[in-house]
């Protein structure tokens, strides 16, 4: 930077001065106090950040002091961007969960390239990060890589002070690898450079390859970090995907699929068909997004749809799937002959509807202030039971105002009835949470649920005897438990879907799918 032409005068000391004299003491004031936060309350990436910045100022004001503490927070630091707290785990394989892996994938790749970006600042310095703890970035940088490749990972529940309570990989953002040009810088230190095995980060640059730019990271990596060329494509054309399934929805189709087997799709192309082989259409086409799932919104309810899916890559498209089953998107009417609807408390009226694909699909309209306190204020969409039942949903959709949305159990249809309830709301749609009320009028208590649950959620409330369980899911087959509670209610009891919006006149809709009830049955 210094040797910049364009520099005039005394331009590079007043730069120098400005870095030293305004930036640091911002970014040390931050990694020593986190703004008067508990001290592992931000994520990976925030210390992350404050690192190269003081490892920046430190190199282009020639201050091995301010350089020397960006260094000893890697190691030492308190904070969760030091590398033993950024990637508390290392699993079987040399696979480094990483600290924001719970969190979602566009923040976990961005913490895992901010470090590979403060190793490469110290490399040029001739001090080696990269190497530390056995290569403890790579195995952040090979986690991260495998798990948004599509491929599965082990994972150890996590939580901070937040609190985050993560049980899973979080799904929000997997396999979106267009925004984060980090990829060549490891796979050209460790791999090329160092001669290490580093399967899933050579995967990754070899399927973003050329990386262009980004507003986190300088980017450009491909330009920037090769140090030997390469075949370019660097791999033949992608493989077939595998085991494409199209499920219908109301107004909907869900499209889910497998990579091809060698992992070398960046996108896909999506084809649609209203029933001959013949007359297939490209509806989509993915560009360095490789989740394979596709949600095909512009269909006509009533109307039978046929699918196939082509992974593409450098070097072209390959060989489209076989076709999917038929699918058939409905229309809702009326609730089942068992389920109502029920408005708790004062609020516009809300509503619901019903159609049975997705496994029992059932849209709730709602309203309501409160599903918390005394007493209660929401859309309640519900059976009457008796005796020991589990109701299991999955919320697939939100939609309008929202305060808290899920499943519940309630004595009574009084505002202030003993009750149960999970529901996903509150800071950005993301908060697992279980309430309970344990006796009439008292105030509903709660335990917080992993903090990022994105959508689709699986939820699931089971009662045995007086004990009331909750779970959450983010696939329907692994399940966590929220908490359990003892409440001595009713073995007559209500059990169903729940909707606050947060406003006595502003609506909230909620598709949930797969709903089921199975135990003692209906009153």
């Amino acid at each position: 930077m210094k040797l910049y032409e364009g520099w005039q005068g005394d331009e590079v000391r007043r730069f120098v001065n400005m870095m030293v004299d305004y930036f640091y003491p911002l970014r040390h004031e931050f990694l020593t106090n986190h703004r008067g936060a508990c001290t592992t309350y931000y994520w990976a990436n925030w210390d992350a950040n404050n690192i190269i910045a003081l490892l920046a100022i430190g190199v282009v004001a020639d201050d091995r002091a301010i350089y020397e503490e960006g260094i000893e927070y890697f190691y030492n630091g308190a904070g969760n961007g030091s590398v033993n707290l950024a990637i508390p785990y290392v699993h079987a394989g040399g696979l480094g969960q990483f600290q924001e892996s719970g969190r979602d994938q566009d923040h976990a790749q961005l913490g895992i390239g901010l470090l590979g970006e403060a190793c490469q600042i110290a490399w040029n310095q001739g001090d080696d990060l990269f190497g530390y703890g056995n290569n403890r970035v790579l195995s952040g940088a090979e986690y991260t890589a495998k798990y948004n490749l599509i491929q599965d990972v082990p994972f150890s529940t996590y939580n901070i002070c937040q609190p985050a309570n993560h049980d899973w990989p979080a799904i929000n953002g997997r396999g979106k690898i267009h925004e984060r040009p980090i990829w060549e810088l490891f796979y050209n230190h460790y791999v090329v450079r160092q001669g290490e095995n580093a399967p899933f980060v050579q995967q990754m640059a070899e399927v973003v390859r050329p990386e262009g730019g980004s507003k986190d990271h300088l980017g450009y990596g491909t330009l920037t970090y090769t140090l030997t060329p390469s075949a370019y494509p660097p791999n033949p054309i992608a493989g077939i995907p595998l085991g494409l399934t199209a499920a219908a929805g109301i107004g909907q189709v869900t499209l889910t699929w497998q990579p091809p087997t060698d992992f070398s799709a960046n996108g896909y192309v999506i084809q649609r068909s209203t029933g001959s082989s013949e007359d297939f259409s490209t509806i989509e086409t993915y560009n360095l997004y490789v989740n394979p799932k596709y949600v095909d919104h512009d269909v006509s309810n009533g109307r039978t749809y046929y699918y196939r899916v082509a992974a593409v890559n450098q070097a072209g498209t390959g060989a489209y799937s076989a076709v999917s089953n038929s699918a058939s998107p409905m229309a809702t009417g009326g609730l089942p002959s068992t389920w109502r609807k029920i408005d708790i408390g004062s609020h516009n009226e809300g509503g619901a509807s019903y159609a049975s694909v997705g496994g029992g699909t059932f849209v709730v309209d709602g309203y309501g202030t409160s599903l918390e306190g005394v007493s209660d204020n929401v859309t309640f969409v519900c059976q009457s039971v008796i005796g020991d039942n589990t109701i299991t949903g999955r919320i697939n959709y939100i939609s309008g105002k929202l305060w808290k949305t899920g499943l519940m159990i309630r004595e009574s249809l009084e505002a202030d009835a003993q009750t149960v309830t999970l529901t996903l709301g509150e800071v950005g749609w993301r908060f697992a949470r279980m309430g309970y009320r344990t006796s009439t009028g008292v105030n509903m208590s709660s335990t917080l649920g992993n903090t990022c649950t994105w959508l689709p959620a699986w939820f699931r409330i089971s009662r045995s005897g007086n004990t009331f369980t909750v779970y959450e899911s983010s696939n329907g087959s692994t399940w966590f438990e929220v908490d359990s509670v003892n409440i001595e209610m009713s073995t007559s009891y209500y059990i169903g879907l729940v909707v606050c919006s947060g406003s006595s006149t502003e609506m909230n809709t909620t598709i949930f799918d797969n709903i089921t009830v199975k135990g003692s049955g209906v009153k």
